[in-house]
């Protein structure tokens, strides 16, 4: 029974004693589980008090939002005129680069801002049908960017623009109402090609040209012709290679033109020459002379195709002239007339 006892009270003591143990654990767990709880919901709300409100729910840097005072603004980009229904042109290539590397230039609208106003003026007008006005600004703003520099998109992509407006008006049949610069006019009894060209400047090869429905033998009283007012005149910039022409003030359009090496040409103002217009067959030349002081000692240059310039002074064995494509200077050929058509070389 002692014995019994004795073990009965040992494994009574045992019992006790783990079950101490134990409950003293537990609490000790609970506690720093708590204590962790604690820890974690206050390292939260710190770092919910740190970021701004416009932040929240966001991928943005915090660094980048580590102060929540205004900072200065940035300078805003330069403001850029609208190109409204550009397509490429000479200058550019088929995927809207630069031909000569890099993206194509942008016009900041502080510059040369009177042809920016003609330019929009001149887009609205087209778009709204009122031809003439449209061209009229668009020509002005041609004009004032005579001068710009080679990196301003805005010359080129004018004279596309207006080649395809005036392609028609001053160079075919088409007709446009209210239009000075080519018109309808009453033929006159004895009337001819010859005598109508000398009265407004224009060849009479022009005009049969134009006016494809009428016979030059046998023009009627009761029929109109076209005109259009004359004369023509050329202009060649040298380091650009083109040759832009002109109806009187009129940018009508532009011709690729060749300077051979050699090519003695001072910048200047010519004329096309007396009898300065000569046909061979189906090869043509366009002969002309200076007419100011930097020209003068030019007596004889030409405009001339594939068959080359002819032969002028042997004494002076340089090359003086500018070669076009054979279908160009044909065109030209027409359209100049002789002692009223200019040549102005620009270098």
């Amino acid at each position: 029974m002692a014995r019994y006892g004795r073990n009965k009270n040992s494994g009574w003591g045992a019992v006790s004693t783990w079950t101490i143990l134990a409950l003293i654990a537990g609490w000790g767990l609970w506690q720093l589980a708590q204590f962790r709880h604690t820890l974690l919901a206050q390292t939260a709300t710190a770092r919910t008090e740190s970021v701004p409100q416009n932040t929240a729910d966001s991928d943005t840097d915090p660094a980048a939002t580590e102060s929540a005072s205004p900072s200065p603004a940035a300078p805003a980009p330069p403001i850029q005129v609208a190109q409204a229904n550009a397509t490429p042109d000479d200058d550019t290539v088929g995927d809207g680069s630069s031909a000569v590397g890099g993206s194509t230039p942008s016009v900041e609208i502080d510059s040369d801002p009177e042809a920016n106003v003609l330019i929009a003026r001149g887009i609205a007008d087209l778009d709204d049908g009122r031809i003439i006005e449209g061209r009229t600004a668009l020509n002005s703003a041609l004009a004032i960017l005579e001068d710009a520099p080679a990196s301003d998109p805005r010359p080129a992509r004018l004279r596309r623009q207006l080649t395809d407006l005036n392609e028609g008006i001053f160079l075919g049949s088409a007709i446009l109402p209210e239009d000075a610069a080519a018109r309808y006019i009453d033929i006159h009894y004895g009337d001819s090609f010859l005598k109508i060209g000398r009265r407004y400047s224009i060849s009479a090869d022009f005009l049969q040209t134009i006016n494809p429905t009428l016979n030059p033998r046998n023009l009627k009283p009761a029929s109109g012709v076209k005109i259009v007012e004359g004369p023509f005149r050329l202009r060649l910039v040298k380091h650009n290679h083109r040759l832009d022409l002109f109806a009187r003030d009129w940018y009508v359009r532009s011709y690729p033109a060749q300077l051979e090496v050699g090519n003695y040409l001072p910048a200047g103002t010519y004329r096309i020459r007396s009898a300065g217009k000569i046909r061979v067959g189906d090869r043509v030349w366009i002969g002309f002379d200076g007419a100011d002081s930097g020209t003068r000692d030019i007596s004889l240059g030409w405009i001339y195709g594939d068959a080359g310039p002819r032969a002028g002074n042997p004494a002076d064995d340089r090359s003086t002239g500018l070669k076009l494509a054979d279908n160009d200077l044909a065109q030209v050929y027409n359209l100049v007339v002789e002692n009223r058509s200019l040549l102005h070389v620009e270098p």
